[in-house]
């Protein structure tokens, strides 16, 4: 009678400590990806990489007459693909044109410079991790199942 309780209970904790391991990322993310991710064609070294499901919050203002002005806020949710990532440089360019391939293919382009195009990074800190999140707004999600590499090309 005592085997099965113990085994129960060996499980259970076993399970628990498990589920205990998986970070906040994992618990959020909405899609593990498994892209091959380049910064002008070389690799990055990726540590996490996935699709969140993220609110964003935008204002806009328009000028109605000389002393008055219309102010809109808004929300909405959008998908946002988050990478994790170490480099051995610094890069002094910033993102401008993410790139999407199929195998050697350019499936897909969008240019992250555009006010309406969310990105967030640390700002360049070689030999650590860096982080970046880029809204997908625009990018058609079912294309993403035939994408091997994602390019970031730099502003020259």
């Amino acid at each position: 009678m005592k085997t099965p309780f113990a085994f129960v209970a060996l499980l259970f904790f076993t399970v628990s400590a498990l589920g205990a391991q998986s970070t906040l990322f994992d618990q959020l993310a909405v899609a593990k990806t498994e892209f091959v991710i380049t910064f002008d064609g070389f690799p990055l070294d990726v540590s996490a990489q996935g699709i969140t499901l993220r609110a964003v919050k935008e204002r806009e203002s328009h000028d109605l007459l000389k002393d008055a002005q219309q102010i809109n806020d808004f929300a909405y949710r959008a998908y946002h693909l988050e990478l994790a990532f170490t480099r051995k440089y610094k890069v002094r360019e910033q993102f401008a044109v993410v790139e999407f391939y199929e195998g050697n293919d350019l499936i897909h382009r969008i240019s992250i410079q555009s006010p309406s195009r969310k990105l967030s990074t640390t700002n360049g800190r070689p030999y650590d991790t860096n982080f970046v999140a880029i809204s997908l707004e625009g990018v058609p999600l079912v294309m993403l199942d035939s994408v091997t590499r994602i390019n970031f090309r730099g502003s020259k």
